[in-house]
Order: C-alpha cells, then structure tokens, then sequence
C-alpha cells in the first residue's frame, strides 16, 4: 500500500524527535547545612549531647574535690528507605536511537529525585518528632515554644489589640534570632540558616515595616546576589512545609548544629538485564538516609500565611 509505513521510515520519524527532561530541582540544597554522617551500618544511631553545667563556689582550700553529676540527652537516627525503577522496552530500543536518550534522561530524573528527597527529609527531621530515651523508643514534638506565629509581630500588644496573621515579616525573622540568640543557640560566627518558600520571599519585599535597605537586600535575595542577611544564609526551598487548609507555609530559622543527618547508602544507580522481561534493560536507584533534630533550642518554626497556588 502508498501509505504503508517501512521500519526505516519509522526510524527517521523517531530520529527527528528531542527529548528533554521536565523542568526540576536537581540538586539538594540543604546537603552540607547540617552535621553529616556517613557510611553508617547499625539500625539505630545515637547522638548523645553533654547538659549545660553550673560551676559552684568554692569555700575551702583542702576540701573535696566535687563529684557532679553529668547530664546525657540521647536522641537517636534511623534510616529510611526510597527507591524507583524504570524498565526499558527492548523493542522500542531495537528501533528507536532516542531509546538512548531516554534511559539517560530518566536515570538523571532518578538521581535529582534522590537529591529533592534529601531536603525532604532534611526538613522532616528539623521540625518533626525527634527520637529520644535510652534505647529511642521515645517521640518527642517540636516544642511550641519554639513557633513564631502567623499574627506575631516584634513589639508586644497593647491591651485590647490582636495580631495581624501575616506572610513573612521582618518582625518574625527578629523574633525568630532573638530565639536562638537568648538561647546561646546562634553565636557570632556560627552557621545559621533560614529556609523560606518563594512565595513568602516574594511576600516580603510587601512588609510596610521594611525599609528602603531591607527591600534592596531583599531584591537582592530574589536575584540570587545576595546570600546572607540578617545573620542568616537564606535558602529558597519548596521543601518547607505547607498546610493547604489552613493557608500555612512554615518556614525555619535553624544553626547547623541543631541538625544531625546521616547517609547509610548515598543515591546510588544500577543498570540491569530483566531476565524476567525478555532481557529487557532496567534502572533501578535508591537512598537510605535520616535525621534528628538535636537541639530543639537550635530551631525555629515560623509560620507565614500563604494561598495555595491556583489551578
């Protein structure tokens, strides 16, 4: 027949197609802003942090040397598992030079995958329960003393007034470092970091407290010139978490000690023959990883209101 398609006809169709990967965050942009541990074996990981200590006054010369006790708060990590897997259509690669293509292409969609995962649970780890007891059995909370809310403002409220619920403002971030800095948490010189969503960013050169140089560093922070300000190195994420019901992103102030991260198979990708599938070639890629919140005191939730993206 006229119309009747040959094999070679189909290649060079399949020859003028381009393939490209879907617009994607590729790259973890939290690894490295924590404390990192890596190469971990054991199910369970135990990170023990010495209590504060109080010296006492010393009244005699020759007496005994004192004996106080030392405090341990145990907290402890545990791995988590992801995978994802691709097998390949051995027709289609038999007739196609983009098959190729695609096998490459989806083996890196695998592995920024595995990197969105990584600041997935970077931030769970930051504001979610944290293991704790002698053997981890324990949950404990994020402590509410530890939340700047969606009306705070810096200045305390005269009698009869309420807040106002807010996106991101610069009286929360100042509340957020008065937090951390009362707590002996961030020190000069420390690293100190603050994740924001894009939205709430955005929200922020819209403060009618800012100033005009708190709106140029802003600007200065959505064009990518600027990384540090106010004390914090910023990081845009959509990794920090949002509550569409309520209209509430939760960004986090936190120093770098206050998260303890651990990586019992770094991402990894292997390519196989299905002896099941006609021999057909398939991707497989994983992570194992996890984290705690060390430090409660070394973390603040502040929440922002935010409208859900529209449809």
């Amino acid at each position: 027949m006229a119309n009747e398609l040959t094999i070679e006809d189909m290649k060079t169709i399949q020859y003028s197609r381009r393939l490209r990967a879907s617009l994607q965050q590729t790259a973890s942009r939290l690894r490295g802003r924590c404390r990192v541990r890596t190469g971990l074996r054991d199910k369970l990981v135990e990170i023990s942090t010495i209590g504060k200590r109080t010296l006492v006054k010393s009244t005699d010369g020759k007496g005994d040397t004192p004996d106080n006790a030392n405090n341990f708060e145990k907290r402890w990590m545990y791995p988590e598992f992801y995978e994802d897997g691709y097998v390949h259509d051995r027709q289609f690669a038999l007739t196609s030079q983009l098959a190729d293509q695609v096998f490459s292409e989806t083996q890196d969609a695998m592995l920024a995958a595995c990197e969105r995962t990584i600041d997935d649970r970077m931030v769970n780890a930051l504001l979610g329960d944290a293991l704790t007891g002698a053997t981890g059995t324990e949950k404990l909370a994020f402590p509410s003393s530890q939340i700047v809310a969606v009306n705070a403002q810096y200045e305390p409220l005269r009698e009869g007034e309420t807040g106002i619920v807010t996106g991101l403002t610069f009286d929360k971030i100042r509340l957020a470092k008065r937090k951390l800095m009362k707590e002996e948490a961030m020190k000069r010189g420390d690293s100190a970091f603050l994740l924001v969503s894009v939205d709430q960013l955005m929200r922020m050169l819209g403060d009618e407290k800012t100033t005009n140089e708190q709106y140029v560093a802003v600007k200065a922070l959505i064009d990518g010139d600027l990384k540090t300000f106010m004390g914090f190195e910023w990081v845009v994420t959509e990794a920090v978490p949002y509550d569409a019901e309520a209209k509430e992103r939760t960004c986090v102030a936190y120093v770098k000690d206050a998260l303890e991260f651990g990586f019992w198979e770094e991402s990894g990708s292997e390519i196989s023959k299905r002896p099941d599938k006609k021999n057909c070639p398939q991707i497989y890629t994983k992570i194992a990883l996890g984290g705690v919140r060390a430090e409660d005191k070394g973390v603040v939730a502040i929440k922002c209101y935010e409208e859900p993206d529209a449809a």
